[in-house]
């Protein structure tokens, strides 16, 4: 409890010092509880909305309306097409963990005929809207949602980014310096990540040492930066104190860039 309430007054609060504190189970230890307080896991999306924002990105033409009725899910779509009926299932199947919506697919005028039906009562819809998902008529404005969309995507990142980046440095500053590489490389690889997302540059998770080279050119990052990343995903385990330090250094100065160049956005 005391550990818990040191390490909490310090990342939390910013109240005295890692050094300070007496650590009698050795770094094993410590490590296991520093990892259990401040691992973050990245937040989850709602699965509907993942799906959404994939598949009439893809599909804008295609897609017209997403609406869900209780466990099922209506799609209106521009024409009948089994290719994209079976690609919307496998999107539902990857969203969901459990048993994902019933998938309904209609075509625009089918659509339309049951909307006026309805509107004078001549049917009834048993299932009530449970939530619009996407309309295209109301949809105007693609582009501005979409750099919305980025926008929160890579602020997520960069969120994460920065508690890792804060846990490395808590390490460091307790004399942790080869512990505090790997806590640093995930920060690095997360905000690198975010730029990607705002360069609209398709990237890998990581993102590869060959696509970092499109980054340096669009937010001029250092020279170093890909023997930095590489440095400190492959060879961070056999680098001595110094060496260690420098990384420390230089993927700083490239986090420090990125964050500069995004928040001028």
């Amino acid at each position: 409890l005391r550990h818990k309430t040191d390490l909490a007054d310090e990342v939390v609060d910013g109240i005295g010092k890692i050094t300070d504190m007496k650590i009698s189970a050795g770094r094993g230890s410590f490590m296991e509880r520093l990892d259990e307080l401040l691992g973050e896991s990245e937040p989850k999306r709602p699965p509907l909305e993942v799906f959404s924002e994939s598949i009439t990105t893809k599909h804008p033409d295609k897609v017209k309306h997403l609406e869900q009725h209780g466990n099922t899910l209506l799609a209106v779509v521009d024409s009948s097409d089994k290719s994209l009926a079976t690609e919307m299932k496998q999107h539902l199947k990857e969203q969901f963990n459990d048993i994902p919506p019933q998938l309904e697919m209609l075509d625009q005028a089918t659509f339309e005929t049951l909307q006026r039906l309805a509107k004078a009562g001549v049917i009834q819809f048993t299932q009530p809207v449970k939530g619009q998902i996407y309309d295209s008529k109301t949809d105007t404005n693609k582009e501005a949602k979409e750099k919305q969309r980025r926008e929160m995507r890579y602020q997520e990142k960069l969120q994460l980014a920065e508690e890792k980046q804060r846990m490395s440095q808590l390490l460091a500053d307790g004399g942790f310096i080869a512990e505090a590489l790997a806590p640093l490389n995930e920060a690095l690889n997360k905000t690198l990540a975010a730029a990607a997302i705002a360069a609209q540059i398709k990237a890998d998770d990581p993102i590869s040492i060959s696509q970092i080279s499109s980054l340096q050119n669009t937010y001029k990052l250092p020279e170093e930066t890909t023997a930095t990343v590489a440095i400190l995903r492959h060879e961070r385990k056999s680098l001595s104190e110094q060496a260690a330090i420098d990384a420390m250094a230089s993927a700083k100065v490239v986090m420090r860039v990125i964050n500069e160049a995004l928040a001028a956005e």
